[in-house]
């Protein structure tokens, strides 16, 4: 190792490196504030970009055109930087909207044993119904066949079917079983 007035070479090499640093922080903190979005994400990319310009160091051919060479490889260091930030933000987004449909999707436990318990209840109350009744609500409702062809099917008048429909829905609504569950206008049972 040798000495030039107290210095080594590889000292005087840091040194000039270091000096390098300090003339470039302007330049790479000119580049940074387009790119960061605040003071927190600034301070990180001139961080990233220190670091960048240090690893490459070697590869600025040319001493006077370094600062060009510091801008370029700072703009490249944001940019890659600012484009990895919104591709974890979209796949963040993506898992929340899976996460916010999953919860959606999953049934409530209230409302099953609520429909569960609907069904026994409209079953046993179209099971006292007589014959008829439970036929034409049958066909109609559950089958989902129209007053029309009902009424062709059991050669009957259209107008028939359809006051036998009425009475049935108004007796069924009228069942204990569903009366809390009835509406109040017997006309939503009739569409």
């Amino acid at each position: 190792m040798r000495h030039d007035g107290g210095y080594s070479h590889q000292a005087r090499e840091r040194e000039t490196e270091e000096d390098l640093l300090l003339r470039l922080d302007p330049l790479i903190r000119s580049v940074v504030v387009r790119f960061a979005r605040d003071r927190a994400s600034e301070d990180e990319l001139v961080q990233a970009c220190r670091i960048r310009l240090y690893e490459k160091r070697e590869q600025c051919r040319h001493p006077e055109a370094v600062f060009g060479w510091a801008k370029t490889l700072c703009q490249r260091v944001c940019l890659t930087t600012v484009e990895n930030e919104r591709r974890a933000r979209a796949r963040f987004a993506a898992d929340e909207d899976a996460v916010a449909s999953a919860e959606t999707s999953v049934p409530d436990p209230l409302a099953a044993i609520e429909t569960d318990e609907m069904r026994l209840r409209v079953a046993s109350a179209v099971a006292r119904l007589p014959a008829e009744q439970r036929r034409l609500l049958m066909l109609r409702y559950w089958r989902g066949i129209s007053a029309v062809d009902i009424a062709r099917r059991l050669s009957l008048p259209v107008a028939t079917v359809r006051t036998r429909l009425r009475r049935a829905c108004i007796r069924l609504r009228r069942a204990r079983e569903i009366v809390c569950y009835a509406p109040d206008l017997p006309s939503l049972w009739f569409r």
